[in-house]
């Protein structure tokens, strides 16, 4: 028993180091194209090479890609804007907060590319959000709930996703928790069309105030002020990533506890 689940341990790392693999290839070969396309180019082609991995990965496993959401349905667009609208939502709260509570404003960005910031700016996003659920919250996910549970699988998933996005403390306070709520959304859902959408929806509003600018660029920026304000910028920072993880916790909990009623009724 303890052999087998180390055998489906492996498999999921094999997957997820696949993707490591990929990801560094893709961003260090040079493409002849404009800079705002390279996360779009890119994250098309790691989406769809995911893809093919995980039906690879699901066929010698004699499992589909429906398992885990993967499979379009006539309700795909209508569950990715369920999700996209909320995302927006809650990072806009938290961009409010800031402005509330810390000495910063926004301001507009001299004459800015406006199709860049809005259209290929969504596009990008959608990719490069779909590309990350597919490898997070599809494959690496499920399989580690089959040899660890769902509680374990969930922060597993979640660290490793903040860990993706640099080996730095602020990769597990900041992305590794929002992890946490796109692996709920995505078990609680039964599919990934949810959390691609929030996922999309928070990093595109992220991109629009000029935090994505390695990717696309914005239409505002946050500049410090002379207002005065309650919080330094620091202090507001790791107040909303400790009740973001609070949050996501509880959300984590909760699902557990009703997916545990629902096997026992």
């Amino acid at each position: 028993m303890l052999l087998e689940r180390l055998a489906i341990v492996a498999r999921a790392f094999a997957f997820w180091l696949l993707f490591q693999v990929l990801v560094l290839s893709g961003l260090s070969i040079y493409m002849p194209i404009p800079a705002e396309l390279r996360g779009l180019v890119i994250g098309t082609i790691l989406l769809g090479l995911m893809i093919l991995a995980t039906w690879l990965f699901l066929k010698s496993d004699i499992s589909e890609l429906a398992d885990l959401g993967l499979q379009p349905r006539f309700r795909s667009v209508y569950r990715f804007l369920l999700g996209f609208f909320p995302g927006l939502a809650l990072f806009g709260f938290i961009f409010l907060v800031y402005l509330l509570m810390a000495p910063v404003s926004f301001v507009d960005i001299d004459s800015p590319n406006f199709f860049d910031a809005v259209v290929i700016s969504f596009l990008t996003f959608v990719v490069l959000s779909a590309m990350e659920e597919v490898v997070f919250r599809g494959y690496f996910l499920h399989k580690l709930i089959q040899a660890t549970g769902p509680r374990l699988a969930i922060y597993i998933t979640s660290v490793c996703f903040g860990l993706y996005h640099g080996p730095t403390i602020e990769s597990l306070t900041g992305p590794a928790v929002w992890g946490l709520i796109y692996a709920v959304l995505a078990l609680w859902t039964r599919g990934l069309a949810v959390p691609i959408g929030f996922h999309a929806g928070v990093n595109y509003l992220q991109a629009l105030f000029s935090q994505k600018q390695d990717w696309v660029p914005g239409i505002w920026v946050f500049e410090m002020s002379d207002s005065p304000a309650s919080l330094p910028v620091v202090q507001v920072t790791m107040l909303l990533q400790f009740l973001l993880f609070v949050a996501a916790a509880i959300l984590v909990e909760v699902y557990l506890r009703k997916e545990s009623s629902t096997r026992h009724s």
